[in-house]
């Protein structure tokens, strides 16, 4: 199947190719046109590859709602007036102010975040090994888009009795049983309380060290959001 998705999308872009060197020829006047197009595509792509490999955190915009925020593409080959470009930018400004606010609540529900470097002086190690763990999920971080990683604090040994290399004991195992959840739901699933758990959360499971607590959260992350859980 993935072949023959690949092999679609070839053929779609050879496609696509020809039409715009016929466009080109025929008509040199929607050259602008024609370049922004391109460039809007090239964009969309690039973002649907960076957040399917990062998971980050994306602000949504409906898509019914972009042409509110770029009303250019309402006026082809006219400039638009300066009412339309002050109503665009405060339609941009209000989106921003949004995602500003989605940004603070997220912060607000993971409790306080380390970088990089920070959680490299915390463990002792170099911000390399640091990077490598996130991507082996010994480590969990999260990030808005392009912005950079954020650590959460919860997942380090407040005592080192109960970590593995500053680490809180058997994060990272939990964390390879919820292989196909992104960054923010991981987060969540330590932090929300579940009945199963006697509506407590996982991560106070985990800190409290009993080997109980830390098979029934084993037993939990494979069914993480179904309900009752």
């Amino acid at each position: 199947m993935a072949v023959d998705t690949r092999s679609s999308i070839r053929q779609d872009l050879r496609r696509l190719k020809q039409a715009v060197e016929d466009a080109v020829e025929a008509d040199s006047s929607s050259l602008g046109e024609i370049r922004s197009v391109l460039v809007n595509a090239q964009q969309a792509v690039q973002a649907l590859r960076s957040d399917g490999e990062t998971g980050a955190y994306v602000v949504p915009i409906p898509a019914e709602r972009m042409r509110e925020y770029f009303p250019v593409t309402d006026w082809p080959g006219r400039d638009p007036t300066p009412d339309q470009m002050a109503a665009a930018n405060a339609r941009w400004e209000a989106a921003l102010e949004r995602g500003r606010q989605h940004r603070k609540e997220a912060l607000e529900q993971l409790g306080p975040v380390l970088t990089s470097r920070q959680v490299a002086e915390r463990l002792g190690v170099s911000t390399v090994t640091v990077n490598d763990w996130r991507r082996r999920g010994k480590l969990l971080a999260v990030r808005f888009h392009h912005h950079q990683y954020v650590y959460p604090i919860f997942q380090f040994a407040a005592i080192p009795s109960r970590g593995e290399q500053g680490v809180l004991r058997h994060l990272e195992e939990i964390l390879n049983l919820l292989p196909t959840a992104s960054a923010w739901a991981k987060a969540q699933f330590f932090l929300t309380k579940a009945p199963f758990l006697g509506g407590r959360t996982p991560l106070v499971m985990l800190r409290s060290g009993k080997r109980r607590d830390i098979e029934r959260v084993r037993m939990l992350a494979p069914h993480m959001g179904e309900m009752g859980s």
